[in-house]
């Protein structure tokens, strides 16, 4: 990881470097979506109702979806799941609980809204992910970058191609084909990117050469691109 794996508060205080990154992250993605549709009143609202159930979702989805890999959560610690030093989050697990939390937040719109605002967000969304990777402890095959302990490459190589997403989805916002796009476009290149980014990390092979995230990287690639055929369907019947 790129930040210390614990960050020294005051006293006995202190919180994990994955928590500070990922609250960098958040700030900077919701400064970007506010930025974005910032002449778009109606927009502002609908963004708005999504932001925090998303960010929830996101949240809960990552530390359980960390729980069913058993990667560092204790079954009998259900408290500790949420625990400000946690250092490790399930990628699919999150993008999952987002998608769940968006839902949840603009359930009340017409669908055409719906995708409208999950739209505006995936470049944001991918900003954040881009700097909360900062803090994730990601062992590399690698060789460290840096003098001495070195800093490990895998969260440089993250930040940069989620970075580099970010900039694609907002280039590609006003260009849509359909509604639903750049949310399509998020989850399978997203997640394309976390399962190249896995040969590179120092995990257990779980499906030959694929580790079990780069398995759950994998569905969800898939799953991005089902939904993508779906979405462009519907919409070519529509018009």
């Amino acid at each position: 990881m790129v930040l210390p794996q614990i960050i020294p508060l005051f006293g006995p205080f202190a919180i994990s470097g994955l928590l500070a990154a990922a609250a960098a992250g958040l700030l900077l993605g919701a400064l970007a979506a506010a930025a974005a549709v910032r002449r778009r009143p109606a927009l502002q609202a609908d963004v708005g109702a999504a932001a925090v159930p998303l960010l929830l979702g996101a949240l809960l989805g990552g530390r359980l979806g960390n729980q069913l890999l058993a990667v560092d959560l204790r079954p009998g610690n259900p408290a500790g799941w949420l625990t400000v030093t946690a250092t490790s989050v399930s990628f699919t697990g999150a993008l999952a609980g987002a998608a769940i939390g968006a839902w949840l937040g603009l359930r009340h719109l017409p669908a055409a809204r719906r995708w409208e605002a999950v739209d505006a967000i995936a470049p944001a969304a991918s900003l954040a992910v881009a700097v909360g990777w900062l803090g994730m402890p990601a062992p590399s095959r690698l060789p460290p970058l840096g003098i001495g302990a070195g800093i490990d490459a895998v969260p440089l190589l993250a930040l940069a191609g989620f970075a580099a997403l970010a900039a694609l989805l907002s280039w590609q916002w006003p260009r849509r084909d359909y509604p639903g796009q750049n949310a399509a476009t998020f989850v399978v290149l997203s997640s394309a990117l976390r399962f190249v980014l896995g040969f590179a990390e120092q995990a257990a092979p779980a499906m030959g050469p694929w580790s079990l995230t780069q398995v759950g990287d994998a569905a969800a690639a898939a799953a991005g691109l089902a939904l993508a055929a779906w979405l462009s369907a519907r919409a070519a019947r529509a018009g």
